[in-house]
């Protein structure tokens, strides 16, 4: 108990220091509710994947926090930073949402457009809270970070062995992403599609897409190694955990 206690008193101190915000869905998911308790099937699908996106993220090591529209909205950019309440993330990934407030896109593309690193997964939203459907602004903004305005535009090959070139479909999977990069760092990849494993299937996971663009805070060899960075002051602690016992 005296661990836990002196533990507790430690990793209360201080401003936790992640790496990635990950949209939390509630615009897109009260878009698709039906009334009482009731929500549709994209509402469920926007769910669900935001959390096995959340699950990649941890499993991976990649240090992240739930962060809500609004919050975003009141957020500044700063060095390619998202900041907000003493957090600065350099990295903001969308799930695969139908709905999003406009002041969000503009707050993320203001990222991007800094140097910051943007991720959208499966799906582009394809209407505002403000507007709705096809909205101009919204469209307007998806091409400038990811050069389609629509998730209906991105187009790649289906992939198929090749003994000749060595073609593996981890190479296809790289190849299938969408991304651009500006003059100042911003990069904006387009994840299209599930994170499982099998013949034509993705074997890339989301953190991977995350550090090919981010040095990782903390790397190792083993994949049940966890961590968690605090900063008090300008004192950096860091907290390692074993899930295995």
């Amino acid at each position: 108990s005296d661990y836990v206690t002196r533990l507790s008193f430690v990793l209360r101190q201080g401003v936790h220091v992640g790496d990635v915000a990950l949209v939390f869905p509630t615009t897109s998911v009260h878009a698709n509710w039906l009334g009482a308790s009731r929500f549709n099937l994209e509402a469920d699908l926007t769910a669900c994947t935001t959390y096995n996106m959340a699950e990649s993220l941890y499993r991976g090591g990649v240090d992240f926090d739930f962060m809500d529209e609004q919050t975003i909205g009141t957020a500044q950019v700063q060095n390619g930073k998202l900041c907000v309440e003493g957090l600065a993330f350099p990295a903001v990934v969308l799930p695969p949402i139908t709905t999003v407030r406009l002041e969000t896109m503009r707050k993320i593309k203001q990222l991007y457009d800094d140097g910051g690193l943007v991720v959208a997964f499966q799906r582009l939203p394809y209407a505002s809270a403000e507007s709705g459907r096809g909205d101009p602004e919204l469209r307007s903004i998806l091409q400038h970070l990811f050069g389609i305005e629509s998730s209906d535009d991105h187009i790649h090959e289906a992939w198929t062995p090749d003994s000749k070139t060595g073609d593996t479909d981890e190479n296809h999977f790289a190849r299938s992403l969408r991304y651009q990069r500006n003059a100042r760092g911003g990069t904006a990849f387009f994840v299209p599609g599930e994170q499982n494993r099998g013949m034509n299937a993705a074997t890339v996971e989301l953190y991977m897409v995350i550090n090919s663009s981010l040095t990782p805070d903390v790397s190792n060899s083993d994949g049940d190694i966890y961590h968690l960075h605090k900063k008090v002051g300008d004192t950096d602690i860091y907290f390692l955990f074993n899930r295995r016992p």
